[in-house]
């Protein structure tokens, strides 16, 4: 972080910057020492850089004892920016040695089961319109090593979210291993990738569907960076919490037990 270090040689702009190293400093205090950091930074600090160096340096040292370090953004621009901006200048500042993987949910990725099912029957499962709209997805998916639809530009995802749910890895639709694609599967790839690195970036929505699925996305992991902390709250309290409401209540009661129009119920 010196005006003298490996990231001011990159940066044209650099300037030093005291509150961004002593960050850093307690994050990697926070690493050697089991505990809890909790910081607010204000804009202009440089957050995302004072949390990425000891959490990169933690997770190559601690690499054989499994010590990876999950990175959870509330937006997707902030995941991307970390993934696209942040993690290959410091790459660069380090001269590389580790791995550092983008984990979206499923539905981001092409489902080729899916694909090939809608493809070989496009008539009877596609309008003419969509027909039409489908064609900046044909060239991708021949040729895309990720399935992930944000570097297909051309689609227009916003204006064709219908279309694109037609191909994307639903839990309810996918059969995991028993699926002839699974070898391939964009989704299943890179969640394997996502357990061999050193650092994998998701999002809150991501991070909490994991816990409720009690690890089943991302695995085990013992070390975690939550950028955008504030936001936390609405995802925890979506995948954690329960919703109830009068008519759920009504529902239960009148299965134990109801009057009208005839006794009913397990209590009658």
């Amino acid at each position: 972080f010196k005006p003298d270090g490996s990231l001011a040689g990159l940066l044209s702009s650099y300037e030093y910057r005291r509150q961004q190293q002593e960050m850093s400093a307690e994050i990697a205090d926070g690493f050697n020492n089991e505990h809890f950091v909790i910081s607010e930074a204000g804009t202009g600090t440089g957050k995302s850089m004072a949390y990425l160096i000891p959490a990169m340096e933690w997770a190559v040292k601690n690499r054989k004892a499994g010590q990876r370090v999950i990175i959870s953004t509330n937006t997707k621009n902030l995941q991307e920016q970390l993934f696209f901006k942040d993690i290959p200048l410091l790459y660069s500042a380090t001269k590389g040695g580790f791995k550092a993987v983008l984990l979206k949910g499923r539905a981001n990725y092409l489902c080729l089961e899916k694909w090939q099912t809608v493809m070989s029957d496009m008539n009877q499962r596609l309008s003419q319109d969509e027909r039409s709209r489908i064609l900046p997805l044909v060239l991708w998916a021949q040729q895309t090593r990720t399935g992930d639809i944000a570097e297909n530009q051309a689609f227009q995802l916003e204006r064709n979210y219908g279309l694109w749910q037609k191909f994307i890895a639903e839990p309810a639709y996918c059969p995991g291993r028993a699926c002839k694609f699974y070898r391939e599967c964009f989704l299943m790839k890179a969640r394997e990738q996502a357990r061999m690195a050193d650092m994998v970036v998701v999002n809150h929505s991501l991070l909490f569907s994991d816990l409720a699925a009690d690890h089943s996305i991302l695995d085990e992991y013992q070390n975690l960076i939550i950028d955008e902390a504030h936001n936390i709250e609405k995802s925890a309290a979506e995948y954690l919490g329960v919703r109830v409401s009068f008519w759920t209540f009504r529902n239960i009661y009148h299965r134990l037990y109801e009057e009208e129009s005839k006794r009913s119920g397990n209590l009658q």
